[in-house]
């Protein structure tokens, strides 16, 4: 459940891992990214989540949400297929 704390839902990347799928949620984030634009991190119950900076530029968020994207399918896979 969300509460006043939490940064923005902006929506869910869904990837994909054979017939498994995975929707991660995006939140953005003013502050805890360092110079990225967005990043994938898990929680200690190992729920995925991808961060995006709040005001970057378009094609920064592009580029930086399918490297993210790619980091998600990389631990997803690790974690529910091994």
């Amino acid at each position: 459940m969300l509460n006043a704390q939490d940064p923005r839902v902006l929506g869910f990347v869904e990837i994909n891992l054979g017939a498994t799928r995975v929707r991660v949620p995006v939140r953005e984030s003013k502050d805890g990214l360092g110079d990225q634009v967005a990043a994938f991190a898990t929680d200690p119950t190992g729920a995925g989540i991808i961060l995006v900076r709040d005001g970057a530029p378009e094609r920064e968020i592009e580029q930086a949400m399918s490297a993210a994207a790619r980091e998600a399918a990389r631990h997803f896979s690790r974690k529910l297929l091994n």
